[in-house]
């Protein structure tokens, strides 16, 4: 099957899953957390998947992989919160942000105690005493969070996460796409030393940039990767939310079977 032909069916999919999405209204107020963080990161995966589309088309393969990253971790997040059927790893999933909230304004007040000149930028955190008060905040925030949901661990790692999803879902293998693509992938994302060595092809005894390579295989395995990833995406939309029905997604399933077939 041609890159084409998967192009354009890929974005019959992505027109196909927004209008789906576009008819979901829940109430913050209503709806339990579980059920509105994982259409959260539905919709999160939903504008990844798009965004490589257009990029596959433009030839733009590396930009496109550093989105597949991001893809790909939302989706296992996705996968791990969907483990339980209350609401306990929706909940490590937010605690884990108030978290990351909790490092930066650290790092912030000890910024601003070495160069107060810039602790105006931050308003809200613009001195040492607003920022000790956001901390505790934070704290309390987590502390009544623990209590009131009885979560205790946090939020696992990526991989550890992968192993956990493994261990539980028979026939899936998390882990090794973390150890192999996903390694790859934070490679490119990063711009580390080894990474770097993408951007160059060989030539003689010295290297040429390559601006915007074009690799027609590695631009298919891309488009293949992330319509795997978003058609799983919506078969879980499916299972949660009565907007799609799995006769619908029919279609391209079979459409993907036949890559499958394909690719082997």
């Amino acid at each position: 099957m041609s890159k084409d032909n998967l192009l354009v069916n890929f974005r019959k999919l992505i027109k196909f899953g927004e209008s789906k999405l576009l008819k979901v209204r829940l109430d913050i107020a209503k709806d339990d957390f579980r059920l509105l963080t994982i259409f959260t990161l539905i919709g999160a995966i939903h504008y990844y998947a798009e965004s490589i589309m257009i990029l596959a088309k433009h030839k733009k393969l590396f930009t496109g992989e550093t989105l597949l990253r991001s893809l790909f971790e939302g989706f296992l997040n996705l996968k791990y919160i969907l483990l339980e059927e209350n609401e306990k790893n929706a909940i490590k999933y937010a605690i884990k942000d108030f978290t990351n909230r909790k490092e930066f304004t650290e790092k912030w007040k000890s910024f601003i105690e070495a160069n107060p000149k810039y602790s105006d930028y931050i308003n809200e955190l613009s001195t040492i005493e607003k920022c000790d008060e956001f901390i505790n905040e934070i704290e309390k925030n987590i502390e009544n969070i623990e209590k009131k949901f009885e979560v205790s661990n946090k939020l696992p790692d990526l991989r550890s996460m992968a192993k956990v999803i493994d261990t539980k879902i028979k026939d899936h293998h998390f882990e090794f796409a973390y150890l192999t693509f996903y390694d790859y992938l934070c490679d490119i994302s990063h711009v580390s030393s080894k990474g770097l060595k993408n951007f160059f092809i060989s030539y003689g005894n010295g290297y040429i940039f390559c601006i915007g390579k074009n690799d027609s295989e590695e631009i298919y395995k891309l488009l293949i990767a992330a319509y795997e990833f978003y058609l799983n995406t919506l078969v879980i939309f499916s299972d949660n939310f009565k907007k799609l029905s799995k006769e619908e997604l029919k279609p391209y399933l079979e459409f993907f079977n036949k890559i499958g077939e394909t690719v082997k």
